[in-house]
């Protein structure tokens, strides 16, 4: 049975899932155009559960080595923060 792919680390600050850079959200999504983490929200209040690390739900970026029919295969993933946007670090091209 294939697992979500755990969020590692994640050095977005601002964002609302962020506690000592690890991601509390359930899941996120990512991709569209680029690697983008869809679920960063900025705010200064913390949310979701600190028990929680996060892990990828899916994976939209079609040309990325690690997406085997929407979801990632990666065995974990990093979000930076690049060029003002939340992004996967573990992006790779196929």
């Amino acid at each position: 049975m294939m697992q979500m792919s755990e969020i590692l680390g994640c050095n977005v600050s601002q964002c609302a899932y962020n506690r000592d850079n690890k991601c509390h959200a359930m899941a996120i999504n990512v991709g569209g155009t680029s690697p983008l983490c869809d679920a960063f929200t900025e705010t200064v209040a913390k949310c979701g559960d600190t028990q929680i690390n996060g892990s990828v739900g899916s994976c939209k970026l079609k040309d990325c080595r690690f997406n085997d029919c929407l979801m990632c295969t990666a065995t974990g993933i990093r979000v930076k923060w690049d060029n003002n946007q939340a992004m996967c670090e573990t992006f790779a091209p196929r």
